[in-house]
């Protein structure tokens, strides 16, 4: 958790456009209640911040990195993170709908009760990160690396796993039901699922399970 009492209140738009190309270094700061959609951030680095009730959606965050970064009660949906780094990130309640986070790098991130409908992962590299009661149906996880990744009460149907191993990711207790993956279903071994969803599961191999 950010030590708020480190924090100056600030305003975003005025600190993005103060800020050189080569210097758009953004430390121990406050943004909240604010309104900026389809604004540029690219190659801005967030470190010790908190974002709090701002809209930011179709926002270009290419080539940021996230250090020590709290989003709370945020929309970033439709916004591009390519090949963006996160470390010690935390979101909650946040709407993050069709955002693309393609080529990024995720350390220990934990993202709480959002809205990740329709957002793209692909090529991205995960470790430690936990997904808690979030939506993560029709998401796109295809050929990225997982590593200690969670998914905690968490909606997954019809995600995207395609090349992407989950083995040793356990998803037994969250709704993980028409998963995309190739046809050899390569990406399901070592998956750790519950009973129910097992049967579901093996249709994919065109079994009929009788009741």
């Amino acid at each position: 958790m950010l030590n708020l009492e480190n924090l100056e209140l600030k305003s975003l738009e005025k600190q993005i456009y103060i800020k050189a190309d080569d210097d758009r270094q953004i430390h121990f700061t406050m943004f909240q209640n604010e309104y900026l959609s389809e604004y540029d951030y690219k190659h801005c680095e967030f470190q010790n911040v908190l974002f709090e009730n701002c809209i930011l959606d179709h926002g270009l965050f290419d080539k940021c990195s996230f250090i020590d970064v709290e989003f709370r009660q945020c929309d970033l949906s439709n916004s591009s993170f390519k090949q963006t780094y996160f470390e010690r990130v935390q979101l909650s309640d946040c709407k993050i709908m069709g955002a693309d986070l393609s080529k990024s790098i995720l350390k220990q991130v934990n993202i709480n009760q959002s809205n990740l409908q329709y957002t793209f992962f692909e090529y991205s590299k995960m470790s430690d990160t936990e997904f808690n009661q979030c939506n993560l149906n029709e998401t796109s996880f295809s050929e990225c690396t997982l590593k200690k990744v969670n998914f905690e009460a968490s909606n997954l149907v019809q995600t995207n796993f395609f090349k992407t191993s989950l083995k040793g990711i356990d998803m037994s207790r969250s709704t993980f039901i028409y998963p995309i993956v190739s046809n050899q279903l390569t990406e399901l071994k070592g998956l750790i699922v519950n009973s129910n969803q097992a049967v579901d599961l093996v249709t994919l191999l065109g079994v009929k399970v009788k009741g």
